[in-house]
């Protein structure tokens, strides 16, 4: 969801920052001008951070302050990333499942999902607070799959990070990559394909995944 359906990485990178501002630290960003890293669930960053600040606050209040701030960015701030909506009705129309599965916690997958309009796509919702691992680890789409109730090699995961796409690797699904400007460094080359934005993801790209010679 964060960076692949919305673009979120701004407001995750200002959330976490305020946190930290809290207690009197000024976090350096990385090259990308952010100060976490991308797919990971925020308890993994945490754990970063207080080892990259000697910060002694417990990873459940950090985390709880984190995700209060970022519920409020979200309720203001969220906006369909460029070609989802015409996704998610192709996908629909031609009978894909259809999963969420976000590292991120329910309360804000909900939001999004009911603020774009977009429930009725969804077969499956998976939250980062449902598994024992998150990514990279495979748990998260393979939860996915089974909800679905789906093979894990008829499976497509769409990603935007590396970890993301590790998951995917671990569960032996396909996997594409749409990078955000936040990701794009990250070394992508395990993926199935890589495309742009979602505007170039289509039926026939999908079909051409069991085919390792398909060109789209």
């Amino acid at each position: 969801m964060d960076g692949l359906m919305i673009d979120t990485e701004r407001l995750h990178h200002e959330s976490f920052k305020a946190v930290l501002e809290e207690y009197g630290i000024t976090p350096e960003p990385n090259k990308q001008g952010v100060i976490h890293i991308s797919g990971i669930s925020a308890e993994d960053n945490w754990g970063r951070f207080k080892q990259q600040y000697g910060l002694e606050e417990s990873t459940d209040i950090l985390t709880r302050k984190k995700n209060d701030l970022h519920y409020t960015f979200l309720k203001e701030k969220v906006v369909a990333m460029p070609g989802l909506l015409k996704l998610l009705r192709e996908l629909h129309a031609n009978d894909y499942e259809i999963a969420v599965a976000s590292s991120s916690i329910r309360s804000h997958i909900d939001l999004v999902i009911k603020t774009l309009g977009i429930s009725e796509y969804f077969g499956a919702i998976v939250s980062g607070d449902e598994v024992a691992r998150c990514k990279p680890a495979p748990d998260i789409f393979l939860k996915a799959a089974s909800k679905l109730g789906v093979a894990r090699r008829e499976c497509v995961v769409f990603e935007d990070a590396m970890n993301g796409m590790k998951a995917a690797n671990a569960a032996g699904m396909y996997v594409v990559v749409v990078p955000n400007s936040f990701t794009v460094h990250e070394d992508f080359s395990s993926a199935d394909r890589i495309t742009s934005s979602l505007r170039e993801i289509n039926i026939g790209l999908l079909s051409s995944l069991r085919d390792p010679q398909g060109i789209v």
